[in-house]
């Protein structure tokens, strides 16, 4: 998991969500297991690599059946996992299909030995197009930054001091998040989670990745994960907007604020 795909005795490791205490998923029974193959057939269990310090979804929110693989050619562990809709069955039905595949991500052992960390892999980001950056300024608190040029969106930005946020608004004009869905069907859950990270000693950072119908985002370099579905019925193509805002009391020193549109993935 440190250094190499295979440890001095020859075996492959395999971390993988797991729940020892039965079949059912429970708050804070999920753990990240460790098993180890020399064949990729027969299977060790190891002692359990991760256990939540907290009650929470390991995978960040809404994804379901992860599953991680090996990529030898970069040395590299990728996760693949599935989001679940956040709309009723009957829009579902409607549509004639129900979730989708999120975008892949890397992980691998945080510096701290504490916490895995994810990423976007980095072959997304061939499908940067239109970049448009912002240089470093204050952001007073109340004060609100619209991120303009961009379409379906890659959003980059690093903050010295105290965190802000950056949301799609699926209105012309900002409003309440509880105004974020005009569908009283779908499901509204507010997702949050904290970052460890020290404030005197590094900058805090969100990496989110914007669709049509999702919002991924990556606090910390990776150390949090939150990803969730949207269902924007005016907030389509041109009349999305992208605003930062901070809402809170003290200024804030933004150090670097990018932002790309993405073109459409070629899958064969």
């Amino acid at each position: 998991m440190h250094s190499k795909a295979n440890d001095l005795q020859g075996n492959l490791p395999l971390f993988y969500q797991y729940n020892p205490k039965g079949p059912v998923k429970g708050k804070g029974s999920i753990v990240w297991a460790h098993s180890t193959s020399r064949d990729l057939v027969n299977w060790t269990p190891q002692k359990v690599a991760i256990y939540p310090s907290q009650p929470s979804d390991i995978d960040g929110t809404g994804l379901v059946q992860p599953q991680s693989s090996k990529m030898s050619a970069k040395n590299r562990r990728l996760l693949w996992a599935w989001l679940n809709e956040s709309s009723s069955v009957s829009d579902d039905i409607k549509k004639g299909w129900a979730g989708i595949q999120a975008i892949p991500r890397a992980f691998w052992l945080d510096k701290s030995g504490k916490q895995l960390v994810q990423w976007p892999i980095n072959e997304i980001e061939m499908l940067r197009t239109n970049p448009v950056h912002l240089p470093s300024q204050d952001f007073k608190g109340g004060s609100v930054l619209e991120v303009s040029s961009v379409t379906a969106a890659q959003a980059n930005h690093y903050n010295s001091e105290i965190g802000f946020l950056l949301v799609v608004i699926n209105q012309t004009a900002l409003h309440p998040f509880n105004r974020s869905s005009l569908n009283p069907d779908n499901d509204k859950t507010t997702y949050g989670t904290f970052v460890d990270v020290d404030p005197v000693h590094e900058q805090l950072s969100l990496r989110s990745l914007i669709d049509r119908s999702v919002v991924e985002s990556f606090g910390g370099l990776g150390k949090s994960c939150i990803s969730a579905r949207v269902y924007p019925t005016l907030a389509i193509n041109e009349a999305a907007h992208l605003y930062a805002f901070n809402n809170g009391s003290e200024s804030v020193t933004i150090t670097r604020l990018s932002a790309w549109s993405m073109k459409k993935a070629h899958i064969n």
